[in-house]
């Protein structure tokens, strides 16, 4: 019996007559290479596929550009920088550049200039009341550092444009920490902006005295009968207050006729916003654009309490949102008691009182300027007294 044996370098067991005289062969692995090759050509081949997407053309991704968009913006620009050249005419008196971009006829009525003036007259009579103008004055006293057209005016073609101000570098009149608003009413005619009616709807803070700002008196208004003084009771004392009647206040005669749709729309709102169904913002964004319209649109607010005044302890939610407008918007407050006592005959003649007295105050400022209403003393039969930087009792 033949003895096999184990080779001592691979390791293989053989018999040694059967391998005589022979070589070892090496080890065979084309088979191996063989896969590796194929693996590599189908890995290669999948992402050539991958990369052209089979037969077709890569797509690259398609941006799709909202012209519209685009053009509405374009034109937003264009109308804010031709307003910013009708403020820089204001600053300078440059005749010809307002007649360019001005309503000359709407300006004058806002100005209160002369109706019968026309011509070259007219038009510096209108330059001499911008520089006096509470609102226009600021053109020229601080820097009108920009304007802003809301895009749905621009769709209009028609609506408000209001101009920006900080007080200029070294002045010692205005407030440099504090800013102001001007707001102007404008249409399109053909490519060319027209400025019309202008407002003041964020005093700047005066910290020095203005030329002119001397006494000043003022007209009452004609709708409202002159306050008469009158006692309520306030925090459980009784004081002594101003109250006038109730009318229908109509809207200011200049007030261009798209505004007093926006402006009774806005009150509605802000009369709306009682109902606890109503959305939850309404009464913020409605007073937040009643402000920025400014006094053109107070008129109706009063009206509002007007017709709300018949119904007090009925209309008492809706009362309260009115007085909280007016409250935002002038800083004047009647201590208006929307919870009350829950004894309804001393509660309706102390919400009738608080609408009273917010006729008297109209009453003497809605031919002036409400916001000097603030740190004012309670004669509101005393003329308008000069500003100074000393503070004065606050109501």
């Amino acid at each position: 019996m033949e003895t096999k044996l184990q080779c001592a370098d691979c390791k293989r067991t053989f018999f040694p007559k059967a391998v005589a005289g022979k070589k070892p062969k090496a080890p065979d692995h084309t088979k191996v290479y063989l896969g590796f090759g194929a693996a590599v050509v189908l890995i290669v081949g999948s992402l050539m596929l991958m990369g052209r997407g089979g037969d077709k053309p890569v797509q690259r991704p398609v941006v799709v550009t909202d012209t519209k968009a685009a053009q509405l913006e374009i034109d937003r620009k264009a109308r804010q920088d031709q307003a910013m050249r009708w403020a820089r005419a204001v600053a300078a008196a440059e005749v010809m550049t307002l007649r360019n971009y001005s309503d000359m006829a709407e300006l004058a009525k806002s100005l209160a200039v002369d109706a019968s003036l026309v011509g070259d007259s007219r038009d510096q009579a209108i330059v001499a009341a911008l520089s006096k103008n509470e609102a226009t004055r600021l053109f020229s006293e601080m820097d009108c550092t920009s304007s802003d057209v809301p895009e749905d005016a621009v769709k209009a073609g028609a609506g408000s444009v209001t101009f920006y101000f900080s007080a200029k570098s070294g002045d010692t009149v205005y407030d440099a920490k504090a800013g102001a608003q001007v707001t102007s009413q404008w249409r399109m005619d053909g490519s060319q902006m027209r400025l019309g009616a202008v407002a003041l709807t964020l005093k700047p803070v005066l910290r020095g005295r203005r030329d002119g700002d001397g006494a000043k008196t003022f007209a009452p208004s004609t709708e409202i009968a002159k306050p008469k003084a009158a006692e309520t009771t306030r925090g459980g004392k009784v004081v002594k207050v101003a109250e006038s009647d109730p009318v229908a206040i109509a809207h200011l005669a200049d007030t261009p006729e798209p505004l007093r749709q926006k402006i009774d729309k806005l009150v509605q709102d802000v009369i709306a916003s009682a109902d606890p169904d109503s959305p939850g913002q309404l009464w913020g964004r409605a007073t937040a654009e009643i402000k920025k319209i400014g006094k053109p649109a107070m008129p109706r607010l009063m009206n509002a309490l007007h017709d709300l005044y018949p119904d007090v302890q009925g209309n008492n939610q809706k009362i309260s949102q009115v007085t909280r407008s007016l409250l935002d918007i002038t800083g004047m407050a009647f201590a208006y008691d929307v919870r009350g006592s829950g004894d309804a005959v001393k509660d309706k003649p102390a919400r009738e009182s608080v609408i009273r007295q917010w006729f008297a105050w109209w009453w003497r400022y809605a031919n002036d300027d409400y916001q000097d209403a603030i740190d004012k003393e309670e004669d509101l039969d005393a003329p308008q007294k000069p500003k100074s930087d000393t503070p004065t009792k606050s109501k």
